[in-house]
């Protein structure tokens, strides 16, 4: 997991504690499990007493998308349907559109926003978590979402990894090191404190966009909080995914819904991507390279030795930003040369996160039309493939840049 730069500072924090925490926009919220009273408690307002005779206006169907990683996917339950979008699908007020990618950070998403979610869709409150897969992109895809759906509810659900985040007081060791051993008296190490400054940076992104915060409990010591989690202390069990369907039900239901027809702004430059890492299909043409299954229900064009070639068109009649996403692991895949319109860019697969993850990189410039990508795994001491997952040419991405830059420049002068 990265963790990036913190914010300065800690916003006042108003606490409703009921079966879960919730705080609204830059403030924590917690998904408490077990009903608890505090002296900061506020009592709900009684819903106004309705005349029997009138007849009750049928409430409207909450439109929701979910943008996430292996956590909001499902990863690791026996049973998807006990995942936290599932289980607010099957809710009659809910209608639950899950976009979630297995190891897969926020990167991607902010690249690929129009094409996940449509020209043509409607949401009303859109869920986003990342924090296990990397925040990178992440302030490029809330200013996307925002600039679209200007009145919907954005909601960030930060979890934490077990696994990753506790650490045998006696060896130092982790249970990714140590083995997930129940008998040890597991406290949190100073990755969690490191954890909480990234919470910060995560309530100054969100209150940037007007969203809003939900995080999963953490208890002392960390087996306590056990029972949230899967038998890989990584993934979220059944009672964890109910842990953030009781904290999203709860929040929406405390915010004002949004109108059913909400205005819609624009997808700017827009973007055309195409992955088969999850379904291992593909429109794109392509030359010595194996588009295959290689974990079950990930799919990547594999490229073994030799020069490779995909082919891309460029819809726009200027050109585009080209980023390629790709397996990423520590010291497992080859370093690769990627060759675009004269433009040669060396992609380093290795990452220090123990994790298997999909990263997403630029390599160039598309020019109108059709555009050759060549690409060639170079020799080393792995024995495995170059593994590509997706092609995404990002026309708002040069937007942003550009924006990005003149406020720069404005503020220089």
């Amino acid at each position: 997991m990265q963790i990036s730069k913190t914010a300065i500072g800690l916003s006042t924090v108003l606490i409703f504690i009921l079966t879960i925490s919730v705080t609204l926009h830059h403030n924590q919220h917690s998904l408490i499990k077990d009903a608890e009273v505090s002296h900061t408690a506020v009592a709900l307002p009684q819903p106004p007493r309705r005349n029997l005779a009138e007849t009750p206006k049928k409430k409207r169907v909450i439109r929701i998308a979910t943008l996430g990683g292996s956590v909001s996917w499902g990863a690791n339950l026996k049973n998807q349907r006990k995942g936290y979008s599932w289980r607010l699908n099957i809710k009659p007020e809910y209608t639950v559109n899950n976009l979630a990618i297995r190891a897969t950070g926020s990167d991607y998403p902010s690249h690929c926003a129009e094409s996940m979610l449509g020209q043509h869709n409607v949401y009303d409150v859109i869920l986003l978590e990342f924090t296990l897969n990397g925040t990178e992109g992440l302030t490029l895809l809330l200013q996307r979402l925002r600039k679209r759906f200007p009145e919907a509810i954005l909601i960030y659900i930060d979890v934490y990894s077990l696994k990753h985040e506790s650490i045998d007081p006696k060896t130092r060791l982790t249970p990714h090191q140590l083995g997930l051993d129940e008998s040890i008296n597991w406290q949190w190490s100073a990755f969690k404190y490191k954890h909480d400054e990234f919470f910060v940076y995560l309530q100054k992104q969100m209150k940037a966009v007007g969203g809003y915060m939900l995080q999963l409990p953490r208890k002392y010591p960390p087996l306590k909080s056990l029972y949230m989690f899967s038998d890989d202390w990584h993934h979220l069990s059944p009672e964890g995914h109910m842990a953030i369907v009781r904290g999203v039900d709860a929040l929406i239901k405390k915010l004002p819904t949004p109108p059913e027809k909400p205005r819609l702004g624009g997808w700017g430059e827009g973007d055309q991507c195409e992955s088969w890492f999850a379904t291992g299909n593909t429109t794109l043409n392509y030359d010595n390279a194996l588009l295959k299954e290689f974990a079950p229900f990930k799919y990547s064009m594999e490229f073994h030795s030799g020069k490779g070639v995909v082919v891309v068109h460029n819809k726009k009649p200027h050109k585009l930003p080209v980023f390629i996403s790709y397996m990423a692991r520590y010291s497992v895949y080859p370093i690769t040369t990627v060759h675009i319109n004269n433009r040669l860019h060396t992609v380093d697969p290795h990452i220090t996160l123990p994790d298997h993850i999909m990263k997403t990189e630029e390599v160039g410039y598309a020019d109108p039309g059709k555009n050759i990508i060549k690409i060639t795994p170079q020799p080393g001491p792995t024995t495995q493939p170059f593994r590509l997952t997706g092609i995404i040419m990002c026309g708002v991405c040069h937007e942003f840049v550009e924006k990005k830059t003149q406020k720069k420049e404005e503020a220089e002068k």
